[in-house]
């Protein structure tokens, strides 16, 4: 899926388009945009929606700017001005969700007319049936179609690619395991209000409508190789339920808001990325619930509730019986605030996260990657990231080899965009740990597939080898 750059066919008279911008995480990707426009300050970009009124008044709350973006009106019903608004831009941004109801046909009229799309999309079903409709074409106009750009699934994907790198770089070994666990800080997420914004719980009751959600419950959805999808259904299933982990030494439940599609595009990086995963490589991540809570003896009793609410979400999608689905879905609706509104203004600049990943490469030797957000994940640091990944595509920062069609972050902007993603709020740091004594079995086709036999008691020791950004790291992805 790599190929040498190739010269568009028609020249770009915008090198950035973003579609949706009226809703809340859209006033935010807004928010940190214009403070980019320091460090580019050519930047030919433009703002697209369906209310010309809403979109001006918008653009009077901006004040002065260092170059005004354009105004497109476009509806994304409507392919004909959907085909209008990309066909002279490099790059669109698009953050009308859910994706799943309304993304295809600007999928479709970005490959038409050659422009880099990407989203917020975390519905693996749907990505799954872009994949099929949209790879191909893609690959061969040299497109980039990139869902899954905020905190989800972002950081995860890039994390394991990075420790994956680092492995082969350091050790001659591809990765055959990472083990993930998130850590959420900050007072005022412990209001629910503060969690999700009313487009998130929109979108998760959306889930519902669709009539393919079920492939989301498989962890290699979005994998091509019908015999590695198979595999990872059969060795991959996701943990509902709370449980203790060792390489953390904490107690981890699910991850929120949808333990389905970190796994998932993980798998796709991991097949495009065969040089840096082996073909049994398996993922499995976990939320630490330690800062939502008072007391530590909590611990367990709170991953168990959480791990039995998604064990039920899971099992209504399973099963689909219209009549659950419905009350389920009025449920949601009648709980979440309105769509537009989300977290405070205190939560979005007060939270923060941090997300550690350990791979596990062939011989056992151990990489640990650290990625520290700054602010409200799914809202400030998703809009600042996803800014910044869109930047990095309309500015052609593209990172060695270049990969094209309907792939991931990690692939598609890869450690070139690593300074972007500090501006964004969101550090990568890597770390040399203790090396595993590891038991090694044969499994079928000649692939070697390593099990932990004993784990040395690291904790949280080992060496710093480099920032994630640091040159070496750089040069080994180049």
């Amino acid at each position: 899926m790599s190929m040498k750059n190739k010269a568009r066919s028609q020249p770009k008279t915008l090198d950035l388009v973003v579609f949706g911008v009226t809703g809340y995480t859209g006033k935010l990707v807004l928010e940190h945009l214009v403070k980019e426009l320091e460090h580019t300050p050519t930047l030919r970009w433009a703002i697209a929606g369906r209310n010309r009124r809403k979109l001006k008044d918008l653009l009077v709350k901006m004040g002065d700017l260092p170059n005004t973006p354009m105004i497109i009106i476009a509806d994304n019903t409507d392919k004909s001005s959907l085909s209008n608004m990309v066909k002279n831009a490099h790059t669109v941004l698009n953050l009308a969700g859910p994706y799943f109801k309304n993304g295809e046909k600007l999928i479709q009229a970005c490959v038409e007319n050659e422009c880099h799309y990407l989203d917020l999309g975390v519905e693996s079903f749907w990505i799954s049936d872009i994949i099929k409709k949209y790879n191909g074409v893609a690959f061969d106009k040299h497109i980039k179609i990139v869902p899954g750009c905020g905190y989800e699934t972002l950081p995860f994907d890039m994390a394991c690619t990075l420790a994956a790198r680092e492995l082969s770089d350091r050790h001659g070994e591809r990765c055959i395991s990472t083990n993930v666990m998130v850590k959420f800080n900050g007072r005022s997420l412990r209001n629910p209000k503060n969690a999700f914004s009313g487009g998130t719980y929109a979108s998760i009751a959306a889930f519902l409508d669709a009539p393919n959600v079920r492939k989301a419950l498989e962890p290699g959805c979005l994998v091509e190789d019908p015999a590695r999808a198979d595999y990872l259904k059969a060795n991959s299933p996701f943990n509902l339920f709370g449980r203790y982990e060792a390489d953390f030494k904490a107690t981890l439940a699910p991850c929120m808001p949808i333990p389905f599609i970190n796994p998932a595009m993980v798998y796709r990086s991991a097949e495009i990325q065969r040089h840096y995963f082996t073909d049994t490589f398996l993922y499995k991540e976990g939320m630490s619930v330690s800062a939502a809570l008072p007391f530590k003896v909590l611990e367990k009793p709170a991953a168990l509730l959480v791990g039995f609410g998604f064990s039920a979400f899971q099992r209504v999608l399973q099963n689909n019986v219209p009549a659950v689905q419905y009350a389920l879905k009025r449920t949601i609706e009648a709980l979440a605030p309105t769509t537009g509104q989300g977290p405070s203004k205190e939560s979005l600049d007060e939270a923060s996260y941090e997300i550690e990943v350990i791979a596990t490469g062939e011989c056992g030797n151990r990489i640990r990657c650290v990625v520290t957000g700054e602010g409200h994940a799914g809202y400030r640091s998703t809009a600042n990231m996803a800014v910044q990944a869109a930047l990095a595509l309309a500015m052609d920062e593209f990172g060695s080899p270049r990969y094209y069609g309907v792939i991931t972050p990690a692939t598609a902007i890869g450690p070139a965009a690593l300074k972007r993603l500090e501006r964004a709020g969101v550090n990568f740091d890597l770390y040399e740990m203790e090396r595993l004594k590891l038991a090694v079995n044969i499994v079928a086709g000649g692939e070697t597939l390593s099990a932990i036999d004993e784990a040395l008691d690291t904790g949280n020791a080992g060496s710093k080898s480099a920032g994630a950004t640091s040159d070496t790291v750089s040069e080994a992805a180049a």
